[in-house]
């Protein structure tokens, strides 16, 4: 479904805020909301929304628990046109206690409101300031392959420490790419390190003249120390920093363009190579008769450099926090539930209104709302329909009743004071279930 809006709520916490690093709306693996217009419901209590889309894991944005707690939380893309929106990426912010436990997306449709799209639940923390890396949302970093390595090729520190003793051995990481933008870093080079990357043809050991080092064929380019690029074991690019010069390497792989461009201490040295078709695959080994070393940083853990707009922090598969199609994806429904016949008080205007309705609407009337989803706990949770009661927090009056949407647990009450609190009870339809409660909830203000 293509839509201009879209935006997160429903956040089950795992302990006291909400921390997150990073937000990334997707189209497959398309990164869509550098651009888009991100507002929230509440004020951050540090860091802002900016840190959701820059790409730096080591950046956050973080909310009060009795923000995200309230009906009315959420955060919210203004896409400037329709896009269609198939997934979802996060990072982590600094603390387990602040990850997200499960939380909902919906878009605007102009003839429905806003529509549930599905839920993401049994969300792994990853880990501090890092992309997800659980099976159901964000990034796999990749390491080096220890299968896919010549025999004079150590590896250590999680297989992301390489030594090659001779530039007859190399090394190829675990995964290659065949789309999307992609940053990672390298560092601890020796003199003769050459790191680059390569096609899944470039061998890993050959013990001939030409040897299986980074550029050393037509299957890859490569970095040497003297500050040289191969490519077919042709010096293509001369007069790049020479290792010790810098401490910090950056691959910046755009395989939506085919291109490399290399950074070194943060600094853009330029287009490498282009022409560039998947996969491709990060790629070390020794450029001399010596022992080389190289340290790669794949997006495990946070970047010295941060990477430039559009690029994905992290070298690695993309898993799709909410897939289009699977167990958790619910059909879409109309958010905005009528409201029962024996509702006491109605969300709209009748020809005669009764003296106590427009008592109590001049009391808690107002132009906000408070919404929701009912379900019955599982794995994945259930939709189902109940009756909802809301009650004013302080007072316990009554003030508005409605049954929730039967496919979809939606619930909506709309024409709200935005400056008071209120409850909702949950009745179970078939009084299976106790009644369920949610206090202290603050609606938010109309869209």
């Amino acid at each position: 479904m293509a839509a201009r809006f879209w935006r997160l709520g429903g956040f089950m916490l795992g302990g006291n805020d909400l921390e997150l690093a990073e937000i990334a709306l997707l189209n497959g693996t398309t990164r869509l909301d550098g651009a888009a217009t991100l507002t929230a419901s509440h004020v951050p209590i540090s860091g802002t929304l900016a840190a959701l889309k820059d790409n730096d894991v080591g950046s956050s944005c973080r909310f009060a628990a009795q923000a995200v707690a309230s009906a009315g939380f959420f955060l919210h893309w203004d896409m400037g046109s329709d896009v269609e929106v198939d997934g979802l990426r996060l990072a982590a912010g600094a603390a387990e206690q602040r990850w997200p436990k499960s939380l909902s997306v919906a878009y605007w449709s102009d003839a429905q409101g806003w529509v549930y799209v599905t839920e993401g639940t049994g969300l792994v923390f990853p880990g501090a300031n890092t992309w997800a890396t659980d099976a159901v949302a964000g990034v796999v970093p990749s390491t080096w392959n220890p299968a896919d390595r010549g025999t004079g090729v150590t590896l250590s520190e999680g297989d992301l420490y390489a030594s090659s003793s001779y530039f007859h051995y190399a090394v190829r990481s675990l995964h290659g790419v065949s789309s999307r933008k992609c940053y990672w870093e390298v560092s601890d080079l020796s003199g003769y390190s050459m790191p680059g990357i390569v096609t899944a043809a470039a061998p890993v050991e050959v013990l001939t003249p030409e040897g299986a080092y980074p550029g050393a064929n037509a299957h890859g380019w490569g970095y040497y120390g003297s500050g040289v690029l191969y490519h077919g074991a042709v010096e293509v690019l001369t007069g790049l920093p020479t290792i010790g010069s810098f401490s910090v390497m950056s691959f910046l792989l755009d395989m939506d363009l085919g291109t490399l461009r290399l950074w070194f201490d943060g600094v853009d040295a330029g287009l490498m190579a282009s022409g560039l078709v998947g996969p491709i695959y990060a790629f070390f080994g020794s450029g001399a008769s010596a022992i080389a070393t190289c340290r790669a940083n794949f997006g495990a853990t946070p970047f010295v450099y941060v990477p430039p707009a559009g690029f994905q922090a992290g070298f690695g598969p993309t898993r799709l926090l909410f897939p289009t199609q699977g167990a958790q994806q619910l059909r879409p429904a109309r958010i905005a539930a009528g409201l029962a016949v024996s509702a006491p008080v109605p969300a709209f205007s009748t020809e005669r209104t009764a003296r106590a309705q427009m008592a109590r609407d001049v009391e808690f009337g107002g132009q906000a709302r408070i919404w929701g989803t009912t379900k019955i706990k599982g794995t994945p949770n259930v939709p189902t329909k109940a009756r909802v009661v809301l009650q004013h927090q302080r007072s316990k009056l009554p003030v508005r009743e409605t049954w929730s949407d039967p496919v979809t647990g939606a619930f909506e009450f709309s024409g709200l004071d935005a400056s008071q609190q209120f409850l909702t009870l949950a009745e179970d339809v078939a009084g299976n279930f106790r009644p369920v409660a949610a206090s202290k909830l603050v609606p938010e203000v109309l869209a």
